[in-house]
C-alpha cells in the first residue's frame, strides 16, 4: 500500500477547522504543537485509503454540527475511517 500523500493531512486539519472553527484552534498552543500533531496524525492515518479518509470526514463533519462535541483526536477520527462506532459519540448523534 502507498504511503498517505503528506498534504492530506494539511487538508484534514483543514476541514477540521472548517467543521468546528474555535474549538479545534483552541487545541493548539503553537505552531511547533499543530506541526507534532500533524505528524502524528500522519502516522495515524498512513494505513488508510482515501475512501476511509472520506467516510471519517464525513463522520467528523456530522459531528462537528452538535456545539457540545469537541473535535475528533486521532483515534477517534481512525476509528470514523474505518467504520467502528464510538461509544461517546454514538450517544450525541
Amino acid at each position: 500500500m502507498d504511503d498517505l500523500p503528506e498534504n492530506w493531512v494539511d487538508k484534514i486539519f483543514e476541514l477540521m477547522n472548517k467543521f468546528y472553527g474555535e474549538r479545534w484552534q483552541k487545541q493548539f498552543k503553537s505552531a511547533f504543537e499543530i506541526d507534532l500533531y500533524k505528524t502524528v496524525w500522519f502516522n495515524g492515518l498512513n494505513t488508510l485509503t482515501h475512501a476511509q479518509i472520506k467516510h471519517g470526514l464525513a463522520i467528523s463533519k456530522k459531528y462537528s454540527e452538535f456545539s457540545r462535541n469537541k473535535p475528533p483526536h486521532i483515534v477517534v477520527f481512525f476509528h470514523f475511517c474505518v467504520g467502528i462506532r464510538v461509544p461517546e459519540v454514538s450517544r450525541r448523534t
